[in-house]
């Protein structure tokens, strides 16, 4: 009687062990899975690697409406990632679910003699500042503590709504040009901008209607 019992005790315990092990579900709706943490890695492809014609080393020279220059000079591809926690759905995990990590690089361009800098950052997956959302796909453009943002599948894309098409910039034509507001929202200006495409990369960068930088070379 006494190993009945006590082998009904295990079969009820293992019971309850393989009921807790399969009360969580993946952040994904998936099919209930133990209640084990998983890491998962995420790779910009190599299109997006080459969303902007940049190597890492090269220079961007450009002139103010002031008649002001500055020779930016790269200084390399730098790699990097970034982090988001998904938790399972059901309270029974506690604070188990998946580590996500995310793939993203940088290029600072600098002119030493000015003491100015360009810094290109491309994201897989961005959790902006001052917003309570993320971000997947991000390319970044900060000069002078201003900040543009743009999604890198809209650049040089004619059914995006931040085409503008072609136009003529300090006597030069420049095509499939995409057009990036400041996206601080603390100083929410849609005076201040960006003009960009997949060929040239940066050609303007408007601080505001009294400051405007444009390409060089």
């Amino acid at each position: 009687m006494k190993i009945i019992l006590y082998s009904s005790i295990l079969v009820c315990i293992g019971l309850i062990s393989l009921f807790i092990l399969q009360s969580c579900q993946r952040p994904d709706g998936s099919d209930d899975k133990p209640c084990v943490g998983t890491t998962e890695n995420y790779y910009l492809s190599d299109k997006q690697k080459n969303t902007l014609p940049y190597s890492g080393f090269d220079t961007i020279s450009m002139v103010s409406n002031l008649g002001d220059t500055i020779q930016c000079i790269g200084t390399g591809k730098q790699f990097f990632k970034t982090y988001e926690f998904v938790p399972y759905s059901k309270p029974s995990c506690g604070n188990t679910g998946t580590e996500k990590y995310y793939e993203a690089y940088k290029i600072t361009f600098i002119d030493s003699t000015r003491k100015e800098d360009i810094e290109i950052n491309h994201y897989f997956y961005h959790s902006v500042k001052y917003y309570s959302y993320a971000i997947y796909d991000d390319v970044t453009i900060t000069f002078k503590e201003n900040t543009w943002h743009i999604s890198d599948f809209q650049i040089s894309d004619p059914t995006s709504r931040t085409y503008l098409g072609d136009l003529e910039l300090n006597g030069k034509m420049y095509s499939s040009i995409s057009k990036t507001p400041n996206s601080d929202i603390v100083k929410d200006d849609t005076t201040s901008f960006t003009l960009l495409n997949r060929k040239n990369g940066i050609i303007r960068i408007q601080i505001n209607p009294n400051e405007k930088w444009t390409i060089l070379n």
